[in-house]
């Protein structure tokens, strides 16, 4: 479902010595006319971002400078039809790959499209392969070889099977080896697939098999299970590994994976809340701690493929985000710290910048006080500093913690058949220019700044609970509103008030709605404690 809200912006990092040589933007990138979304974000070796998403409901591409800076845009499509992308790569040859899926209108199907491009947006290669009723593709990796690996998957006539397929593309697009997956007899979607050393493939995912055919163990309700492949750089499965919760909580789910020193730290989605997990294993993969954080990590696009990154910092840190907040915590696991978006946001990625700082992607209209140039769809982007601050970015602390948890690991079994070939689409390309602005706008219907100084103040702002109200020539109020981030009414006052007592409500940011006979006003509040 595609959504309109949202931003960014937050957290810290490192050190002050660092600073006098970094650079931090916030940069809302929209078009006038036609939607523009974001789905995935990488930085390239020139420092600048690569976005991939959508525009006009057609596969974009987007690069921007380090200052946040539009480049160039480039979309695909086949005849008009609805198309994605949702991940990109960098490759060795400091080119692009970009993978999501393409309608068939002759087959009836969705195909997987991949495309290359150089640092200027030229298109080097498209390849589209043929997948099944409905498939997309969900991660891609650049490889050594100046090519790509893509995980994708595919559903069947009826919808009662997705399979997994990765496949393997060469420097100049040539399609060396596709196979198809599968554990469950359900769902199969592999979310992260990272090269190793010796050219062999780590992948995760999860698997979900009908109740009916489970036995122990798992217990019989047991549903959803993650796992982690070892593949050989043809695709062939060396191990397999996967990983369950204890019943009551059945959901678990292998959202991304950072390795080094014969170490892996997985990150995963699971239990009835889908709360963040980190799971370390060692060089055998044998589990040697899983706690579960109080980071919510709910749907933005899909519930089924929706992914969510586990970067490696370059101090030896690691940091992931849910959609309202970004944690940072060391090797064992230990939170250093947890920041929350002052905007009304959902990051959809973040990744530590080459300055240590860090970049910041959601989607829109965002937030914020001043007038927005468009109500469509469109993009927020973020650069921070190492210390995760800058002139325009509003974040702050948060509680967060973390609590060891019991996770089962099974060896099991996986599946693997040859996978799809190719097909012969030649997707059209467009060149697209979106504007930009620099700074955080605002949600429809939001009063401009000067106009809200003047009427309505909020202080302290943030407060630890209690706010007071400063009614500049504002009379006969009708009612005062509070609102979460979710849109959800959570305090209503009918008649006039000094002040407003949220003390009982969580850490987080507020919107409060002041109605008179003839207007209304808007302001954002924070509560910290």
């Amino acid at each position: 479902m595609k959504t309109i809200l949202f931003f960014l912006s937050l957290l810290l990092f490192g050190g002050m010595n660092e600073l006098n040589a970094q650079n931090y933007f916030t940069k809302v990138i929209y078009d006038t006319i036609h939607i523009t979304e974001a789905r995935a974000a990488i930085q390239t070796y020139d420092g600048n971002f690569v976005l991939v998403g959508f525009y006009d409901n057609v596969s974009q591409v987007i690069k921007m400078d380090n200052q946040g800076t539009f480049l160039w845009g480039k979309s695909f499509e086949n005849t008009g039809m609805q198309n994605d992308f949702n991940c990109v790569t960098e490759t060795a040859d400091n080119c692009i790959v970009a993978a999501g899926n393409i309608y068939n209108q002759t087959g009836g199907y969705f195909d997987l499209l991949c495309v290359k491009l150089n640092s200027n947006g030229d298109t080097l290669w498209t390849k589209t392969n043929k997948l099944g009723k409905y498939g997309d593709a969900i991660s891609v990796c650049g490889t050594r070889d100046s090519g790509a690996i893509v995980t994708a998957y595919f559903s069947n006539a009826d919808y009662s099977l997705y399979t997994m397929s990765i496949l393997k593309y060469g420097a100049i697009g040539n399609l060396q080896w596709s196979k198809n997956y599968t554990s469950g007899d359900w769902y199969n979607f592999g979310f992260s697939i990272k090269e190793q050393a010796d050219s062999g493939y780590y992948v995760s995912g999860f698997s979900q098999s009908h109740p009916s055919t489970l036995s122990p163990p798992p217990p019989p309700s047991f549903e959803n299970n993650a796992f982690l492949l070892k593949l050989s750089s043809t695709g062939a499965v060396l191990d397999a590994t996967r990983f369950a919760l204890q019943y009551p909580d059945l959901h678990l789910k292998g959202m991304d994976f950072s390795f080094s020193n014969n170490e892996m730290m997985l990150f995963m989605r699971g239990g009835d809340n889908n709360n963040a997990y980190v799971l370390k294993l060692d060089s055998s993969m044998n589990l040697m701690w899983a706690k579960k954080y109080d980071a919510i990590l709910y749907s933005y696009f899909n519930d089924l493929t929706q992914t969510f990154k586990f970067h490696k910092t370059a101090h030896e840190s690691y940091v992931f985000s849910s959609p309202d907040e970004v944690i940072k915590i060391d090797s064992s696991g230990n939170i250093i710290c947890a920041k929350q978006t002052f905007m009304f946001g959902r990051v959809v990625q973040s990744l530590e910048t080459n300055d240590n700082g860090l970049f910041l992607m959601s989607n829109g209209p965002i937030m914020g006080v001043k007038n927005v140039p468009s109500t469509n769809p469109q993009i927020g982007t973020a650069k921070t500093d190492s210390a995760g601050w800058n002139n325009t970015i509003c974040a702050f602390a948060t509680t967060m913690s973390s609590a060891e948890d019991t996770i089962m690991v099974f060896q099991t079994a996986i599946t693997a058949t040859n996978g799809p070939g190719l097909d012969s689409i030649l997707p059209k390309m467009h060149t697209i220019n979106l504007s930009t602005i620099s700074s955080c706008v605002a949600f429809t219907g939001a009063v401009h700044e000067n106009d809200k100084e003047k009427s309505l103040i909020v202080y302290p702002n943030p407060s630890t609970g209690i706010f007071n109200l400063g009614l500049n020539q504002i009379k006969s109020i009708v009612s005062i509103e509070i609102y979460n981030v979710y849109g959800k009414l959570i305090n209503l006052t009918q008649t006039s008030e000094s002040s407003i007592d949220i003390s009982s409500q969580p850490n987080g940011v507020y919107f409060l709605k002041l109605f008179t006979d003839n207007k209304q006003y808007t302001q954002k509040i924070v509560l910290s404690r």
